[in-house]
């Protein structure tokens, strides 16, 4: 909040009063005499006589004359009375000016505040050319390093924990091993099979960069023994290969091979020249001052938890953040869209900078200007001024301080102060007296009231009240407005599971004043509820209660935002005795930090202290939304002004299609996006096929989510438990295996409709993994939870058939070896057919078992084991000793870690293949007809959570990957998988067909995989006939004829990172495939994957669910009740035969 200068408002003030003299005069034609004397006197008697009526003019009114007497004075003294007093009135608008423009000129002397942009001074004033193209430039200005980054991270940042590198040395146990960053795995291996010296550099957690981007990469090197003392040192003995070593060192002294240098808080290597921007070259000729552009970097960013030592009883401790940077280009050599950023380096070391969209950028010549208020308010905290009390709650001083102490009375609670200092009294008397001050104190009025939260719903019922006109609200005798607006999102947080059967929130609106106590809140209930049982929610605590009996009340608060103060929520339980209840309620103070309502705030605690922040710079407007209308593939409308159909409701959609306009990261709200764009309105058609989707949704929640049973001849549930954990998710996911058409995605718990829309949209912003309204067929949150299990043994297979090509002796195994071959080839890496765990010595911790402690050798029998054997039976031990046979990194460095995309790749058949198969990478569903630039959001429902591993540190760890533990995996991502298997190429899915007059493009083939999958398909079917899965399918009679044609692979991952207690401690997947001609009129493979969390069953039982499914399409009838807007038959068809998509209309 800024003013007019004080100066300004003074002129202006006098300007008035001269204005006003003018008026005046003109409005009062009064006449004077030309000289003063007595009326006695000869002169008056010369004096031109007056005029007959003596009239005070003012526009618009009648003469009137005036008496005599008046006359007189009038004549003598108006105009000098009239001057005098608008020249009063001017001198004190004066004095007041100049009392604010006395606190603005002192107060520069107050505390500074940073300044907005942290400008060098060599810096300021200066202007720059920037270049153009895409890339990372740096150049020299005014001798400072500048650097514009035109690029994009190649993945997510990687992160080392510098605990981790101790050497715990006896001697030195703060020493660090060096953490080296190596351009290839050549490099790695020239290192480990060096000197001593050599071997050091890269003993713990080497980083190695992904082959598309190493070429003229040197080696870095950083080492140290604390975080303030690292060095950073570069090597082109390692140069990454094709190409010269050109690279520079930006944010620091360019230091040369060998040589080290002190590594900064931000640190960028560049390299891959681009070459000189032309046009910044000076008219000298010297390339000083030229950008010169590269096309990688990586960034080193150290991230410090304590001054020097390293901190490692932190949580996160001390790290080291690496990102690798990759210039990114549209077809013509354009930059992608997005803008650049200008970086510099501020006195602090950190980095500092600023989007540019120009061609030219000049430096501020100055700091920016420190704001009048957050001046005023910094200097009130300097000076104690303005403090926290110990119920948190913000105070300062009274406006009176100043002159009771000059009196000699005591100021309760502020003795400590003395008022009468000069660096005291200015700011006081400024807060008290001053437009900034009235500002700042309303500020801090309001940042006070905040602290005060006071709300309660109750349990809904008929009859009881839960509208704010039906409650009276009082604090400290003053009557207080209750409001049912929604309570602020990070509400959410209170709760660890989505609060349902209860009415809105009322709260308290405002408070009287700071500091009040108990708030007294009334209302009237139905004579019915006498000796009826009432539940409430109270945000405060309840003291006394009237016209009903307390049964109980206890803490409630469970969610992420209690931190251990569970009494920060209640719920009580009273039974009522009268019509009137009365409650007595102590405001809840702490939910204040949880309090984020999209309002700004200029007070907000930063760090444990206060601080002002000046409002950001103006938010472009809000962009204008289409109106969306949602189709299913055979026309059935989904979602239509604003809100979901009837049907979407019925087939389990809503948290896809969306729950209204507000429900923004929903299919409708991401298609809204699109009135950015000049849509006013927009119809899509979506790949959903409803029949599958119907029955998919019911044998999912009756079978995967309440384990009942599924009668398909009736399509009723039979059983299921009433109450499943509230932690449980189930989702399952079809998709057409040829063209990628996700054709249907159903999932449990869903949305109720009197649900709140609030509590729901809540929840998904800050609870996600408790979120009704995630997809879980493509949504994760990460975690045990979404761990594949053993249907990741499908990507093992596909990693050791990728191993074996070319290889005639590996091909032989995986075709079947006996016991006594595979003993052989397991003795190096003690893995052995008669062990039920591997190693075969069966360490206690660090053990891969098999289920019930089976043994290989068990499985095979008197006959052959191989690949399609392993995968009916599941034999865990087996694939983890394959896969880590085939890993080179292991045998090696098992803690290399990858830095960008590509990076142990090859080295790592397990990642490799995987990477083809998707994961890695959120994938986008749009089917490519959204626009280039489209602005997507964190969590749109039209983009899927990347499937991710976690690291490896050793051979440990990649055992556990091998059997689906420590990746976090999607449904759809695992049906990707059945899909490349069943077509032999990966597949792209999409879940649109249509938008508006365009239509989805035919899916360009993939690359075949281009392995052998005839081991892999021959024991995925044997899973069904006599594996895993066989009591699933041999007990549905109507499966009978189709069961040879369905393929799949069960899996059970332990959630071991949740409570020991839990008994539904696992996560059942089933995933496979239906080849075509399975069920009426299909003609491309289907492929699907399940899940379901936090359960008792195993891979095996939730098959049942896939059964059941089948079973009940096989026995549909042929012509079925159509379905609005198609035949329902015809709706399955397509959703089989991936029908070509429909203009929509």
């Amino acid at each position: 909040m800024t003013w007019p200068s004080a100066a300004g408002r003074v002129a202006a003030g006098m300007a008035f009063s001269l204005c006003a003299v003018v008026f005046m005069r003109a409005c009062m034609p009064v006449n004077f005499p030309a000289t003063r004397a007595s009326g006695n006197s000869p002169a008056s008697m010369h004096a031109e006589p007056p005029l007959k009526e003596n009239t005070m003019r003012f526009p618009g009114l009648p003469r009137a004359p005036w008496p005599p007497a008046v006359r007189v004075l009038l004549n003598l003294y108006a105009l000098p009375l009239l001057l005098c007093l608008l020249v009063l009135v001017a001198a004190v608008t004066a004095a007041w000016h100049m009392r604010q423009w006395r606190w603005q000129s002192a107060a520069p002397d107050m505390p500074a505040t940073a300044a907005l942009q942290q400008v060098p001074a060599e810096l300021q004033g200066q202007q720059v050319d920037l270049p153009t193209g895409a890339g990372l430039w740096t150049r020299q200005l005014a001798g400072r390093p500048l650097l514009l980054v035109r690029a994009a991270p190649d993945q997510a940042p990687r992160r080392i924990h510098l605990c981790q590198q101790r050497t715990l040395r006896q001697d030195d146990p703060a020493r660090l091993y060096p953490l080296a960053l190596l351009p290839d795995w050549e490099a790695l291996v020239r290192r480990k099979s060096g000197t001593a010296a050599h071997r050091h550099e890269v003993a713990r957690s080497p980083l190695v960069i992904g082959p598309g981007h190493a070429r003229g990469m040197p080696a870095l090197l950083i080492e140290g023994r604390s975080p303030g003392e690292l060095t950073v040192r570069a090597s082109t003995a390692d140069a990454g290969k094709g190409g010269a070593a050109s690279w520079t060192l930006v944010f620091g002294s360019h230091s040369q091979p060998g040589q080290a240098r002190k590594l900064g808080l931000d640190t960028w290597l560049l390299w891959q020249p681009l070459g000189i921007d032309d046009s910044s070259v000076p008219a000298s000729g010297s390339l000083e001052s030229a950008w010169q552009g590269f096309a990688k970097a990586i960034r080193v960013r150290r991230i410090q938890k304590g001054p020097q030592a390293l901190l490692c009883e932190h949580p996160s401790g001390d790290l080291l953040e690496l990102t690798l940077y990759t210039a990114v280009s549209q077809p013509g050599g354009s930059p992608a869209p997005g803008g650049a950023r200008l970086l510099w380096q501020a006195a602090s070391g950190a980095l500092t900078g600023l989007p540019v969209h120009t061609a030219r950028h000049v430096f501020a010549a100055a700091p920016a200007p420190r704001l009048e208020d957050r001046v005023l308010f910094e200097a009130l905290l300097a000076q104690g001024l303005v403090r926290t009390t110990e119920s948190g709650l913000l105070d300062w001083a009274p406006a009176d301080a100043l002159r009771a102490q000059r009196l000699g009375q005591a100021v309760p609670g502020w003795e400590s102060i003395d008022f009468t200092a000069p660096g005291v009294a200015k700011p006081l008397r400024a807060l008290h007296t001053s437009d900034n001050g009235r500002f700042v104190l309303s500020q801090m009025q309001r940042h006070r009231q905040q602290g005060h939260w006071l709300a309660l719903r109750l349990r809904a019922a008929p009859g009881l009240p839960q509208r704010p006109e039906q409650w009276q609200a009082q604090v400290n005798g003053q009557q207080v407005p209750l409001t049912s607006d929604d309570m602020p999102d990070a509400t959410a947080r209170l709760f660890s599971q989505l609060p349902r059967g209860w009415g809105p929130w009322l709260r308290l609106a405002a408070w009287p004043e700071a500091g009040a106590g108990v708030a007294h809140l009334q209302t009237t209930l139905p004579a019915s509820w006498r000796e009826r049982v009432v539940e409430l929610l109270t945000l405060g605590a309840i003291q006394g209660v009237d016209g009903a009996a307390l049964l109980s009340s206890y803490p409630a608060c469970d969610g992420s935002g209690c931190q251990g103060q569970a009494d920060m929520l209640w719920l009580t339980r009273l039974r009522i005795t009268a019509t009137t209840l009365r409650l007595r309620i102590v405001p809840e103070q702490r939910f204040a930090r949880l309090s984020t309502r999209g309002e700004f705030t200029h007070i907000r605690r930063q760090g444990g202290r206060l601080a002002w922040q000046d409002r950001p710079a103006a938010t472009p407007p809000a962009q204008p939304q289409a109106e969306v209308t949602l189709l299913a593939r055979d026309g059935t409308p989904l979602f239509a002004a604003g809100q979901p159909s009837q049907r979407a409701w019925e087939l389990g959609l809503t948290p896809l299609v969306g729950l209204s306009r507000a429900h923004g990261e929903s299919l409708a709200g991401v298609l809204s996006r699109l009135g950015a764009h000049g849509h006013a309105s927009v119809q899509a058609t979506t790949t959903i096929a409803p029949v599958l989707q119907d029955i998919s949704q019911q044998v999912l929640e009756c079978v995967g989510h309440r384990q009942g049973r599924w009668e398909a001849a009736q399509r009723q549930c039979v059983g299921g438990h009433a109450e499943v954990p509230a932690q449980r998710r189930s989702a399952l996911v079809w998709l057409d295996a040829e063209n990628g058409d996700i054709l249907a995605a159903a999932g449990a718990p869903l949305p109720a409709r009197e649900d709140a829309v609030g509590d729901l949209l809540a929840f998904d912003r800050f609870n996600p993994s408790a979120s009704a309204l995630q997809v879980p067929a493509w949504q994760h949150t990460g975690g045990h939870a979404h761990s594949p299990g053993s249907t990741f043994k499908l990507v093992d297979a596909l990693a050791l058939e990728q191993w074996a090509m070319g290889r005639p002796e590996r091909i032989a195994l995986l075709n079947g070896a006996d016991a006594a071959q595979w003993n052989a080839l397991g003795k190096p890496l003690s893995f052995a057919m008669q062990a039920s765990c591997y190693p075969s010595h069966c360490p206690r911790q660090r053990a891969i078992r098999n289920f019930r402690g089976a043994t290989p050798a068990q499985y095979a029998g008197q006959g052959r084991f191989g690949v399609a054997k392993a995968l009916e039976q599941s034999v865990n031990t087996w694939f983890a000793w394959m896969i880590e046979r085939a890993d080179e990194a292991i045998a090696l460095q098992a803690d290399a870690q990858p830095l960008g995309s590509g990076a142990l790749l090859a080295q790592r058949p397990l990642w490799q293949i995987a990477g083809r198969l998707g994961f890695g990478r959120s994938q986008a569903l749009d089917g490519g007809l959204l626009p280039p630039g489209f602005a997507w959001r964190p969590g749109d429902r039209l983009r899927t959570t990347a499937s991710a591993f976690d690291d490896i540190a050793n051979a440990a760890e990649l055992r556990a990957q091998a059997i689906g533990q420590r990746i976090q995996a999607t449904p759809l991502q695992m049906a990707q998988v059945a899909a490349a298997i069943a077509s032999g190429r990966p597949v792209t899915p999409r879940l649109l067909l249509a938008l508006g007059p365009a239509q989805a493009a035919a899916p360009a083939p993939a690359a075949e995989l281009g392995l052998p999958l005839g081991r892999i398909r021959q024991g995925m079917q044997a899973v069904v006939a006599s594996g895993t899965a066989a009591s699933a399918f041999s007990a549905t009679p109507g499966l009978r004829q189709i069961r040879g044609k369905v393929h799949g692979k069960t899996g059970t991952a332990a959630m071991r990172g949740d409570s020991a207690e839990m008994a539904n401690d696992n996560v059942a997947w089933f995933v496979g495939y239906v080849e075509p001609g399975a069920l009426p009129g299909q003609v491309h493979p289907m492929a699907f994957a399940l899940s379901v969390t936090h359960s008792s069953q195993l891979g095996g039982n939730v098959a049942q669910v896939v059964a059941g499914i089948l079973e009940t399409l096989a026995a549909a009838p042929a012509a079925p009740a159509p379905e609005p807007g198609a035949n329902g038959q015809k709706a399955v068809r397509d959703g089989m035969q991936g029908a070509k998509p429909r203009r929509a209309s």
